[in-house]
């Protein structure tokens, strides 16, 4: 936590005319089970560090980003989510309230996050276009911005 205050380069303020852009970090860790802070205290250090929006995603599970939402008086927009996490891959599914399995194919976890988005979330050596972890059904972290293709 202290590391990442003395490197924190603090949000890109981009304001496109006619446009809204949000600085958003979609790949947070939280208490319970992967992270320190619960998600309150996630809005806290957010909205510090000048994010609009956060994507809790800890590994395998749900609860984080679910968990206390009423409590943060924040203004930061919270997405519950789940990094997808299986020996072949790590998928960031936002916006999924349900535990996804963590068995299932790529293809299929993405097919579990339909309405929602899905992304890689680490770099994959197998990742190659037209590949059911880069199909245009998955939305892509590009640094402090969200693009669906």
């Amino acid at each position: 936590m202290l590391a990442g205050t003395w490197v924190d380069r603090g949000a890109l303020a981009v304001r496109p005319a006619g446009r809204t852009v949000l600085a958003d970090d979609f790949h947070v860790h939280g208490y319970p089970i992967d992270g320190t802070l619960p998600r309150w205290e996630l809005q806290r250090e957010a909205a510090r560090r000048g994010l609009d929006v956060i994507a809790v995603t800890n590994h395998n599970q749900t609860i984080a980003g679910r968990l206390g939402g009423f409590l943060s008086g924040a203004d930061v927009i919270v997405i519950p989510g789940q990094e997808i996490t299986t020996p072949g891959f790590h998928m960031i599914a936002a916006g999924v309230t349900e535990t996804i399995d963590w068995r299932l194919p790529a293809s299929q976890a993405i097919a579990e996050s339909t309405g929602r988005a899905a992304w890689p979330s680490l770099p994959i050596r197998s990742a190659t276009p037209g590949s059911p972890v880069t199909s245009r059904r998955c939305a892509y972290s590009t640094g402090s911005r969200l693009r669906i293709r």
